[in-house]
């Protein structure tokens, strides 16, 4: 269906094909079976989610929570996913009963480099 659907929609005739989806496995999977050269990214709002999930767990007080979510948001804005995988595993680290998110981050790194998918020329 999903390699039907794109050739209705002659996805495969372009010559660049993004597509922007959650960080879920099984999506990756079928993009990459399919459309082997299309371009994958997060989307933002899936990837700041787990963030802030991580963030309310972490955190009893406002300002720690936002201090927090602040730097990560920004390291994750400017690419700099690396940093994001080890300020989440240190919250983990600390907090054992959280729900890992450092592993959505690095098994979904070239996909969250935002500043290789920013367009330099507008």
């Amino acid at each position: 269906m999903v390699w039907a659907s794109g050739c209705e929609l002659k996805a495969d005739l372009v010559s660049e094909l993004v597509f922007v989806c959650d960080g879920a496995v099984w999506i990756w999977d079928l993009i990459t079976h399919y459309y082997p050269n299309a371009k994958q990214i997060v989307d933002w709002f899936h990837a700041e989610e787990h963030l802030k999930k991580l963030a309310d767990a972490a955190f009893s007080t406002q300002q720690e929570h936002q201090k927090w979510l602040n730097s990560v948001t920004e390291a994750l804005w400017q690419g700099q996913v690396e940093d994001v995988v080890l300020a989440c595993q240190n919250l983990e680290s600390k907090h054992p009963h959280i729900q890992p998110t450092s592993t959505y981050f690095a098994n979904n790194a070239e996909r969250m480099r935002m500043t290789n998918f920013v367009r330099k020329d507008i």
